[in-house]
């Protein structure tokens, strides 16, 4: 079972996500080109952000692909 070590909070992650299972910090460059959606207002907003540009609710990765 290969182990993956956050380099922001140090949580050891047993799945093999794109993230951390505890900040979401991303381990790799998945998400470049990608958009995420507000599942408030819809709008559009960078895969990375981790608040929405318009209406400042929070972004989860994955949640509004």
């Amino acid at each position: 079972m290969s182990v993956e070590i956050c380099p922001k909070c140090g949580t050891e992650n047993v799945t093999k996500a794109a993230w951390c299972e505890k900040c979401l910090h991303m381990f790799h460059e998945y998400g470049e080109n990608k958009t995420i959606f507000c599942p408030e207002c819809k709008h559009e907003n960078a895969y990375k952000d981790s608040y929405c540009e318009a209406c400042h609710e929070p972004l989860k990765p994955g949640q509004w692909e």
